[in-house]
């Protein structure tokens, strides 16, 4: 400062503890047991929560497997796969992209 040297010291008064060792990781949640349907009839596929559909992969009539991706579902600026829960064929399809949907809305039905 002003041309003049100064040194100064800087004490801890509260040094940090040593890292913790990193926690183990929980296990993962069991997927859920695929979808019966009562009597052979058809099941809803329902909206997990609002967003907006950006894509549908599956159209009436398409056989799908148990996780076959059947549309991507935009909320909260994420993307969310709607994957199948059953094996079937798909019934209908209630939803075009661009479409906006809420919780529990049908989006389509797999028989």
């Amino acid at each position: 400062m002003d041309g003049q040297e100064h040194i100064v010291e800087v004490e801890e008064e509260n040094p940090l503890p040593a890292a913790a060792p990193p926690l183990p990781r929980p296990p993962a949640a069991p997927r859920p047991a695929p979808v019966q349907r009562a009597g052979g009839g058809a099941y809803p596929v329902l909206s997990p929560l609002p967003g907006q559909v950006l894509s549908v992969a599956v159209k009436e009539g398409d056989p799908v497997a148990v996780g076959t991706k059947l549309l991507v579902l935009e909320a909260m600026k994420m993307e969310n796969l709607i994957t199948a829960e059953a094996a079937g064929t798909v019934k209908s399809v209630k939803v075009r992209q661009g479409d906006k949907v809420e919780t529990g809305q049908v989006l389509m039905e797999i028989a």
